[in-house]
């Protein structure tokens, strides 16, 4: 089976900002850094570390906010 991370437009190779997470909720680290996550409930989870190659879900986030590295969200 191929995993396949959806492109969408606006959210490719991104380095800073503060991004809505789609309905998917995915993230993909394209050059390693690192993300603050955004709740539902506006509380945060800071320095969330990703490598190169990790993709990750994140189910009750409504954003995520780069602090290093490149990123596409999903």
């Amino acid at each position: 089976m191929t995993n396949v991370f959806p492109l969408t437009k606006g959210k490719i190779s991104l380095t800073t900002g503060t991004i809505s997470l789609g309905v998917n909720k995915l993230v993909h680290c394209e050059a390693d850094g690192a993300l603050t996550i955004i709740w539902a409930d506006n509380s945060t989870t800071p320095n969330v570390a990703l490598i190169a190659g990790d993709d990750r879900s994140i189910p009750g986030a409504t954003g995520v906010t780069i602090t290093a590295g490149t990123f596409s969200i999903a």
